[in-house]
């Protein structure tokens, strides 16, 4: 954090395409994380999707963060 503003640090990126320009140099963390969501939704005529009983399945992803100044010191 400085003065004027938060900085960079926790500022989600794209790790393939903008953490280097975004996070000005600093570097990032990346963190697995898993989300449980609907699965097997069945979709009910034409236009409404009916997800109130499916299974929860689990959905893995990554988050990617700027790092502080101090984390490459």
């Amino acid at each position: 954090s400085t003065t004027l503003g938060p900085g960079t640090r926790g500022r989600s990126c794209d790790l393939k395409r903008t953490c280097d320009n975004l996070c000005c140099g600093r570097g990032h963390s990346v963190t697995q994380v898993s989300t449980n969501e609907p699965c097997r939704c069945k979709v009910v005529w034409c236009c409404a999707d009916d997800c109130t009983k499916p299974p929860l399945c689990q959905k893995p992803s990554i988050n990617v963060k700027c790092d502080s100044c101090s984390s490459h010191v």
